[in-house]
């Protein structure tokens, strides 16, 4: 396998082929060295496990490639192509994912605490069990994603668009999600405890056994949902709309 990468720092494109053990170790010393990589052409590496934190690498081509446990703490991934790559169980706290395209992209399992991911692409993206807590998004569709399990603590996702997601017993502890769309997901056990989920449209949603401990719910859309054993203790519920608060919700 050949390998591009684009060097800007030092003005010259080096090309390497070798087995991606030394493609592995000639990223980790770009990464301990702080230099950026322009436009690299990785695609379909082997950098499973890889210790590349704080590597600088927008533009680069990691189509297909496996980052699996990789450590990309700090990273800077802005508009990378990522389609089809896996980061199963990677480290990407504080990475800069910005403008990145992760069609049919694997993160299940990988933590992206206080990632940037403003203008990404996540089209058929898996990011069953991911950590985002306080990750910041902008123009986001998250829309039949798999989500399950996902923590999404602390984000700030005001007129989300989670309609038809799987959203099974994922964690919106804390967070900012007015006028969001979970129209059509399934979002049993799901937690939303002191989320502010004002004007929230849940209609036809299965939340069953879902937690809504302490959530702002003001003007929120229950219709068709399902909420059979779900909690609203300490809830504010006024104005909530749909069939199924014409009576009073289960409370514990």
């Amino acid at each position: 396998m050949t390998y591009r990468i684009s060097d800007t720092v030092v003005g010259h494109d080096l090309y390497v082929s070798q087995k991606a053990n030394n493609l592995r170790e000639l990223l980790e010393e770009v990464a301990f060295s702080a230099l950026m990589l322009q436009d690299a052409d990785l695609a379909r590496a082997d950098l499973a496990s890889a210790n590349l934190a704080e590597i600088s690498l927008p533009g680069a081509d990691l189509n297909n490639s496996d980052l699996a446990g990789a450590n990309l703490e700090g990273a800077d991934l802005w508009r990378t192509l990522c389609c089809g790559t896996n980061f199963s169980g990677a480290n990407l706290r504080e990475a800069n994912l910005n403008s990145a395209k992760f069609l049919r992209t694997v993160f299940q399992g990988a933590d992206l605490t206080d990632a940037r991911l403003n203008g990404t692409n996540l089209a058929e993206a898996d990011l069953a069990g991911a950590n985002l807590t306080r990750a910041e998004f902008n123009w986001i569709n998250f829309a039949k994603l798999k989500l399950g399990g996902t923590k999404f603590c602390e984000i700030i996702l005001d007129n989300a668009d989670f309609s038809a997601a799987d959203l099974v017993g994922a964690d919106f502890s804390e967070a900012v999600l007015r006028k969001a769309h979970f129209n059509g997901a399934q979002l049993e056990k799901a937690r939303f405890v002191e989320a502010d989920l004002s004007l929230a449209d849940f209609s036809d949603g299965n939340l069953k056994n879902a937690d809504f401990s302490n959530a702002n719910l003001v003007c929120a859309n229950f219709a068709g949902a399902r909420i059979t054993g779900a909690i609203f203790t300490g809830a504010n519920i006024d104005g909530v709309a749909g069939a199924s608060f014409q009576k009073k919700p289960v409370v514990r």
